[in-house]
């Protein structure tokens, strides 16, 4: 048989488009497209656009969050600040005032009436009067003392120390000889101001009176019992 040339070429082109043709119909098949009408792109394109602004929108969200968290954090530890003053303030108002339980290192003084007295006379010499306790605490104040107490009583710059016939009374309070004085402050210039001959304690010692002074390390003052009412000072604007 004679090879024909044109007709195998023919033959192989025809087999050739039978296999692209057959693959074309197989991805065509397995992955349809999908052709949009203009309305459709319009809907999809406003809908991938307001996404779009959605997801902008929550990032700005998201940052305003965040900054109202920083300033929140900021202004919180401003105002901790602020109460943390206040309340070292008020503390310290408190412990100048008698408001607070105090402890420190200090002097005990104790004074006493003089029990050998002979002549009648002179009895007033020899017992133990307010003017004798007010003084006493006026210069422990001059020496420096920061909390001063009489008897487990809590003086401060409203403490009455009256005579009330045979008894003195504090902040309402009586009380009676021997009188413990206790003053928080430094142990030595305390004792020194004390101790000095023109001291007012130096007096009652020549009075008679029974009088001693002991250094101490640790000293407690019970805080102010009476409360005062403030009904005519005002504060000025």
């Amino acid at each position: 048989m004679k090879f024909n040339e044109g007709k195998a070429l023919l033959l192989f082109t025809g087999i050739l488009t039978g296999i692209l043709l057959s693959a074309f119909i197989v991805n065509t098949t397995s992955k349809p497209a999908v052709i949009l009408t203009y309305q459709q792109y319009q809907k999809y394109n406003r809908e991938a656009n307001e996404l779009k602004a959605e997801i902008k929108g929550l990032y700005k969200d998201e940052n305003d969050f965040e900054n109202k968290l920083t300033n929140y954090y900021k202004s919180n530890q401003k105002n901790k600040s602020v109460t943390d003053t206040l309340k070292k303030e008020l503390n310290e108002i408190k412990l100048f005032a008698g408001k607070s339980k105090v402890e420190g290192s200090g002097i005990m003084i104790v004074i006493d009436d003089r029990h050998d007295y002979v002549n009648n006379e002179e009895i007033m010499n020899y017992i133990t009067h307010n003017s004798d306790l007010l003084r006493v605490v006026n210069e422990l104040k001059n020496a420096g003392a920061e909390a001063i107490s009489i008897n487990e009583k809590r003086i401060n710059d409203r403490t009455a120390i009256t005579c009330e016939g045979p008894v003195i009374m504090v902040n309402g309070e009586y009380i009676v000889p021997p009188f413990e004085i206790l003053a928080i402050g430094d142990p030595e210039a305390l004792q020194y101001a004390l101790s000095l001959p023109e001291s007012y304690v130096s007096q009652i010692k020549d009075r008679g009176l029974y009088v001693k002074i002991v250094k101490k390390d640790k000293i407690t003052i019970n805080e102010l019992t009476q409360k005062f009412t403030v009904r005519y000072i005002k504060k000025m604007e």
